[in-house]
C-alpha cells in the first residue's frame, strides 16, 4: 500500500511517498482504508520540526475518513486514547500523526474504541475535517447560545468551522481577516467581517454596543491575544486554540483581571466530543468549507499550499 511518511524537518519537502506492506490489526484494532484526509496547521509543524522530535518514517496527519472491514465509513478521534472526560498525559501520547502513526496512507490500523461511524448525511470531505478542526471549533463554542456574539480570527479550518457551528447555534459571528478576498468568502458563510489590518478589536466593541463579544475563538496567540481581551465583554470567554503568531508573549494580565475574562486553552477533544459533533453535523446538514483538494501523489503541493497561508477552509488529500 502507498503511504506518506515524514523524512526530516525541512517542511513540505520532508513528506515523501513510499510503498509498505499492509498493516495487520492486533487485538482491539481495526484495519481502515482512508479515502480522504484533511491537513491541519499542526501537520506543517510536524513536517518542519516545530512539534518536537518525530521519528523518521512516521506516517503524518490526524484527520481522515475511511472504510473499515464491515464497509462502514469511520473517523478516528485525534487522540485515540482519549475516549471521554478530561485530557490526561497518557492521552496526549496517542495523538495521531505525531506521537503515533497517522492516517495519510491507503491502509492504517486504529484502535476500535477510537472510531466513530459517519452517517450518510455527512459527505467524505466534511467527515475528513471533523476530528481536529471540527472538534476544536465545537469545544471552543461550548456554552454559546442563540443571540450570543462570537469573534473568530482567520480563515483556516478551525475558523471556518467555528463560523458554521456558531451560526447553527443561532449566534452572531464577527470574523477577522486581513485579506479582502477571504473576507468576502467569510461573509458568504454568514459572518460580519472585520478588516484584520485595522482596529478590529475596537470595531468589535463598537458593533456590540460597547459591551464586547461573548466568545472569542483565538488562534493567533501572543500577536492577537491582547486585542481579543479588549474585544471580549466583561465575564466573557476566550477559547485559546492556536498560537500561530508564536509560542510566548506578553499578556495584559491587569485587563484580563479587570474584565473577569475566562481564558481557556483547548487541545482538540475526546472521542465523545467527536461523536457529539458528528451527530450535530448530520442533524443540521452542515458542510465543511473546502479550499482545495490534492491527490496523494501531489501531497507535497498540498503542504505547500497550506504553508502559503491563503486558504479559506480545509486543504484535503484524496487517497
Amino acid at each position: 500500500m502507498r503511504t506518506a511518511t515524514v523524512a526530516g524537518s525541512s517542511g513540505p519537502d520532508s513528506i515523501v511517498l513510499e510503498d509498505r506492506a499492509s498493516p495487520v490489526p492486533g487485538p482491539g484494532e481495526v484495519l481502515v482504508r482512508p479515502r480522504v484526509a484533511s491537513l491541519n496547521y499542526r501537520d506543517l509543524l510536524v513536517a518542519s520540526g516545530g512539534y518536537g522530535k518525530i521519528p523518521a518514517g512516521r506516517i503524518p496527519v490526524s484527520d481522515a475518513v475511511g472504510v473499515d472491514a464491515q464497509g462502514r465509513r469511520v473517523v478516528a478521534s485525534f487522540m485515540t486514547g482519549w475516549l471521554a472526560g478530561e485530557m490526561t498525559p497518557a492521552a496526549t501520547r496517542t495523538a495521531l500523526g505525531g506521537a503515533v502513526d497517522g492516517v495519510l496512507a491507503q491502509e492504517v490500523v486504529l484502535p476500535a474504541a477510537s472510531l466513530v461511524e459517519v452517517p450518510d448525511a455527512i459527505d467524505d470531505a466534511t467527515a475528513a475535517s471533523l476530528p481536529c478542526a471540527g472538534v476544536t471549533a465545537w469545544r471552543a463554542l461550548e456554552g454559546v447560545v442563540p443571540g450570543d456574539t462570537v469573534l473568530t480570527i482567520g480563515s483556516g479550518g478551525v475558523s471556518t468551522w467555528a463560523i458554521v457551528l456558531a451560526r447553527a447555534r443561532g449566534a452572531r459571528v464577527l470574523a477577522v481577516s486581513r485579506d479582502p478576498a477571504r473576507r468576502a468568502r467569510l461573509a458568504a458563510l454568514g459572518a460580519e467581517v472585520l478588516d484584520g489590518t485595522g482596529d478590529w478589536d475596537g470595531e468589535a466593541y463598537r458593533l456590540t454596543g460597547e459591551r464586547g463579544v461573548d466568545r472569542v475563538v483565538e488562534l493567533g496567540g501572543p500577536g492577537t491575544l491582547a486585542r481579543s481581551i479588549r474585544a471580549v465583554r466583561m465575564s466573557g470567554t476566550i477559547s485559546l486554540i492556536g498560537t500561530i503568531t508564536g509560542n510566548e508573549g506578553a499578556v495584559p494580565t491587569a485587563n484580563l483581571l479587570r474584565k473577569g475574562v475566562r481564558l481557556q486553552g483547548l487541545l482538540v477533544g475526546s472521542r465523545a466530543d467527536l461523536e457529539a459533533l458528528v451527530r450535530a453535523v448530520a442533524l443540521h446538514r452542515l458542510m465543511a468549507v473546502i479550499d482545495r483538494t490534492f491527490p496523494l501523489e501531489q501531497v507535497q503541493d498540498a503542504y505547500r499550499h497550506l504553508a502559503a497561508g491563503g486558504q479559506v477552509g480545509k486543504v484535503l488529500v484524496t487517497l
